[in-house]
């Protein structure tokens, strides 16, 4: 294992006494890596990259310490991973023109990067960098704001997760009935048969090891994108050489439902900060995460975008959007064998995000044990392949039992969570920013105080308004398990 390498002692020691606010976990901060995953000294690391305009500096600002968990993703695999994340293709995505039409939905995509996506991105490629250790935002919220606040942030993340990952096995049979089209695959004991094999068989793919999870996530996404491709290369003519995509212009003007446009699009174009949980298994994190999701933004806005403009010229009324329009746009663009090649498609985007969402979920819970917030037996090592596989297994479980609820319930609670710990996430990176500036940061963004404190402004005033939009029973739920959160912290602290 890469990690298991020694440090000198004295250089360790030093470097950890540079660093402040350490938290409990410090015994397996991570110490500097070559881009093969073994460790180097720090005056032999420090690669520079340009992505997002940020500086850089040398790797050994990285914390310093003993791995339990070796360094395999490179830049590709964590590109995908992060895709997977955030979008997985476009699948989802056509309720968002539903409810606003073509012209906002358009605009949406061009403004929620800039507001929405590349804060997330930035965020996650400093705080990763700076601190790679396994449960990303976990530990940055404790190191940055104290325990309190790192408890109801993890607790926030991993009910966020769970809702999350149980979205998926719920899609995948919704596309495997959808394609097949036989009543058979609408029973319920069927649906429960496939969402078990998905469970296992995903479960499986994380316990052996973060670079197979890295290396299938690279394979799910040719395999989804690819028919999207083909479409829009076949529906370039008709929606670039008239003026079909123009034609209910007017109908745009009318009948927006803001409320399911920006809980949607919001939701389809965040998860960047998921990427951070799992920096303690990234090569070189200082090179590798910046190059990695600049590239992630950029292929999740065109896999919203383009076939979005595609798929409208040929299905200009906006009534007909729905989740699994982009299959019908296939038959009419293609034919049945389209059809069938996107539906299918579908099933291995279900597959892909799962995948990557129960593996960024389980180093959560790992940190969570690291910190002390839940009991230590989940932040326990598979001894071979240096998985948290207490965490990874006990996931999966309450996936499989949250898969029984259905997908809008899933989605708003979800949502919702989600807001509520992004906000948290925000003013760590503005707090580590203000109160440590001397700390080393490999990856840096190229802001000043007062202009990175309206970078976190923005995105946290979206994540309030969205959380206020959602229904009166989530918002009892998310104040319900705050306070829960805040009792279990409190009477931890007392006795």
């Amino acid at each position: 294992m890469a990690g298991d390498h020694d440090v000198h002692a004295g250089e360790a020691q030093a470097l950890l006494h540079e660093q402040t606010s350490t938290s409990p976990s410090s015994t397996a901060i991570h110490a500097p890596v070559t881009e093969e995953g073994g460790t180097t000294s720090a005056a032999a690391t420090g690669s520079v990259a340009v992505n997002f305009g940020g500086s850089m500096e040398q790797e050994q600002g990285a914390d310093n310490s003993h791995s339990q968990q070796p360094r395999r993703l490179g830049a590709l695999q964590l590109a995908f991973v992060t895709f997977f994340a955030v979008s997985g293709g476009p699948y989802g995505f056509e309720a968002v023109l539903a409810s606003a039409g073509l012209y906002r939905t358009l605009a949406g995509l061009l403004v929620a990067p800039v507001v929405w996506s590349v804060p997330l991105a930035l965020m996650t490629a400093e705080l990763s960098a700076t601190i790679p250790e396994s449960g990303g935002h976990v530990v940055w919220v404790t190191q940055a704001l104290g325990p309190f606040c790192g408890v109801i942030n993890g607790t926030l993340s991993i009910m966020c997760n769970f809702f999350d990952n149980a979205l998926y096995p719920v899609l995948f049979c919704d596309y495997v009935e959808g394609m097949a089209d036989h009543v058979f695959l609408s029973s319920p004991p069927i649906k429960w048969v496939m969402k078990f094999l998905l469970v296992v068989g995903v479960t499986y793919l994380n316990l052996r090891g973060i670079d197979v999870v890295g290396d299938a996530t690279i394979l799910f996404g040719a395999l989804v994108l690819a028919p999207f491709v083909v479409m829009c290369l076949m529906g370039m003519p008709k929606a670039f050489g008239t003026d079909v995509a123009f034609t209910h212009a007017n109908a745009d003007k009318v009948h927006v439902h803001w409320r399911t446009f920006l809980t949607l699009l919001l939701w389809n174009t965040s998860g960047f900060d998921s990427a951070g949980s799992i920096a303690a298994e990234v090569a070189q994190p200082s090179r590798t995460y910046p190059r990695a999701l600049s590239a992630c933004v950029v292929l999740t806005s065109i896999t919203y975008a383009l076939p979005t403009f595609v798929g409208y010229a040929f299905m200009p009324d906006r009534d007909e959007w729905h989740d699994g329009t982009f299959v019908d746009v296939a038959e009419e663009v293609g034919g049945a064998w389209l059809k069938m090649w996107l539906g299918a498609a579908g099933t291995v985007s279900a597959v892909g995000l799962f995948c990557t969402l129960l593996c960024t979920s389980s180093r959560l819970l790992y940190a969570m044990a690291r910190e002390g917030f839940v009991p230590p037996i989940f932040a326990k090592v598979h001894t071979k392949h240096r998985t948290p596989h207490i965490s990874i297994i006990t996931n999966a479980f309450v996936t499989l039992l949250l898969s029984a609820f259905s997908f809008e319930s899933l989605a708003e609670a979800d949502m919702l969570f989600y807001c509520l710990s992004t906000v948290l996430k925000f003013a760590a990176l503005y707090s580590l920013r203000r109160n440590q500036p001397d700390r080393r940061r490999p990856y840096r963004i190229p802001l000043d105080d007062s202009s990175l404190l309206v970078m976190c402004l923005v995105p946290s005033t979206l994540c309030i308004i969205t959380a206020s939009l959602c229904s009166w029973p989530a918002i009892l739920s998310g104040v319900l398990l705050v306070c829960l959160a805040s009792a279990s912290y409190l009477f931890k602290k007392i006795f």
